[in-house]
């Protein structure tokens, strides 16, 4: 009976490494973001308005997790921060977006940690008139990279929950014009 190759011995021990590199890896997570956008769009004034983003991330190793998406905006017109009578005649402004990427961490302090994260995001505007004017509804979606910058520190008497801070960006070329995003959030690891 032949001996395996050293090649044969080399490729099984790598594929037995695999399960225990996964599970050195550091927690994954769930988190949810809220915070405050400033987005408009070249028929409509910019409006202030609330942002939720709702993620998850898979630890591939205690520095590189696989970071999955979604983030939608109310209508601008029915949820500005800062609703103005003038704005019944503007049209309503929505906006959604499901995003993939890698999430690049380094700990600071002893549970502190920085955070930059980035990929591709698939984002929707939409906009739409209220009043029947000459005005025809239109709706636009693109794929436009996005990037975001952050810190999580651990929340103090509640074990697997940190809070975040954050600030995202994304490049679309719609014919919306969105700002970098101010987050606050929480992330819940297990």
């Amino acid at each position: 009976m032949a001996l395996p190759s050293l090649r044969l011995k080399t490729i099984m021990l790598l594929l037995l490494a695999i399960p225990f590199q996964v599970l050195a890896a550091d927690q994954h997570h769930f988190y949810r973001s809220s915070g405050i956008a400033k987005i408009g769009s070249t028929s409509s004034t910019y409006e202030e308005t609330w942002v939720t983003q709702v993620g998850f991330n898979y630890a591939l190793s205690p520095a590189i997790n696989l970071d999955i998406g979604y983030s939608e905006s109310p209508s601008f017109q029915d949820f500005s921060l800062f609703s103005q009578p003038q704005l019944l005649n503007q049209p309503k402004l929505t906006y959604k977006g499901i995003f993939g990427g890698a999430k690049l961490q380094h700990k600071v302090f002893d549970n502190t940690s920085i955070y930059a994260k980035g990929g591709v995001a698939i984002t929707r505007f939409d906009e739409s008139f209220t009043n029947t004017t000459s005005a025809q509804d239109s709706d636009a979606r693109e794929i436009s990279p996005y990037f975001s910058v952050g810190a999580s520190i651990p929340a103090t008497n509640l074990m697997n929950l940190d809070l975040n801070v954050e600030i995202s960006y994304q490049d679309p070329e719609l014919k919306a014009d969105i700002n970098p995003i101010f987050l606050l959030g929480a992330q819940y690891r297990f």
